[in-house]
């Protein structure tokens, strides 16, 4: 419910959103789904503040980068 309302909301605003629950392992399954689906740029964001938490996300970051080749920017939302 959450992320349709945000998509609404960015749809709103003139942006083409889609929304996609992925189920699996994250960085197989990120893989697998940019490398089936047309797309520019990757993005994420990140509410990580420990250490252990960015260098998963880095991990995560790194794993996309190299598994896909494509463009990622990570982000911290902004309230």
């Amino acid at each position: 419910r959450y992320l349709e309302q945000t998509a609404s909301s960015l749809r709103d605003s003139g942006l083409q959103v889609d929304v996609e629950l992925l189920i699996g392992h994250p960085i197989t399954t990120l893989v697998q789904f940019v490398d089936d689906n047309p797309h520019d740029l990757i993005a994420l964001t990140s509410h990580t503040q420990s250490r252990l938490s960015r260098w998963i996300l880095g991990s995560v970051v790194e794993a996309l980068i190299r598994g896909t080749g494509d463009p990622v920017m990570v982000m911290h939302p902004v309230d």
